[in-house]
């Protein structure tokens, strides 16, 4: 069975919206010209459904605790 993604950058819902935000944003007709990083962050808070998807990078993984 395939992991659950969603509510991950690795969700498909959120991947597909971000690439079709990113790609009206930059092709954006009559408005300013911006580039696709000046446009991530607005695609980022409109597609998001989590924390996780809204940061940079990736959480953190916590190491296991010791002796167990």
């Amino acid at each position: 069975p395939k992991p659950d993604t969603q509510g991950t950058k690795s969700d498909a819902k959120y991947q597909a919206c971000l690439s079709a935000c990113l790609s009206d944003c930059v092709k954006a007709p009559g408005a300013e010209v911006r580039t696709r990083a000046e446009c991530l962050g607005d695609c980022k808070r409109a597609c998001a459904t989590s924390k996780e998807q809204l940061l940079l990078g990736s959480p953190k993984k916590k190491p296991a605790p010791e002796g167990q």
